[in-house]
């Protein structure tokens, strides 16, 4: 966690009031608290938030993720699916052609879809668990953004803990 998370939000906001924030953008990211340059809307430089006594150099990577040639910058739908949804040639998976969709679309297409799976199937067809290894140092958490937004639209079915850590509760409830 980033130093502000270690005092008051006044004391940091406090600290901060003779900063230049015209320039340099402060935010959190998996690796702590920084600081970001931002230039004509894009981020030129990231620097370690300056009250964080232990900043790791894993900051120095997020200006190369935010811009990296294999993310993905806009919401893309299998095409055979956008033209005909659930009734669409799922053998076609992997080599079907993908299109880009607004924002605004890909959330009406994903609330409508979990509309359509829970009136026809129920909640227990929401399957919103996810197990596998968990990296300390993961960019962000998809799985998590999933569960939240699934549990904003309704109930579904889930699971508690994982292989990689369901030792700790075995290990806590023998003590």
């Amino acid at each position: 966690m980033g130093a502000a998370c270690a005092m008051p939000n006044w004391l940091v906001a406090k600290k901060l009031e003779n900063e230049d924030i015209t320039q340099w953008k402060i935010t959190d990211s998996h690796w702590g608290t920084i600081r970001a340059k931002v230039e004509n809307g894009r981020v030129v430089d990231v620097k370690p938030f300056g009250l964080d006594k232990y900043p790791t150099e894993m900051i120095k990577g997020i200006k190369g993720l935010i811009y990296s040639e294999s993310r993905i910058r806009y919401p893309m739908v299998r095409l055979d699916w956008l033209k005909n949804r659930e009734k669409s040639d799922r053998t076609s998976r992997g080599d079907n052609r993908f299109v880009r969709v607004t924002w605004d679309e890909a959330l009406d297409l994903f609330y409508g879809e979990l509309e359509r799976i829970q009136k026809n199937y129920g909640p227990w067809a929401l399957h919103t668990g996810n197990v596998g290894w968990c990296s300390m140092g993961q960019f962000h958490s998809c799985g998590n953004h999933m569960i939240c937004a699934i549990s904003m639209h309704g109930h579904s079915v889930t699971t508690a803990g994982d292989y990689s850590t369901t030792h700790y509760s075995v290990i806590i409830a023998n003590n």
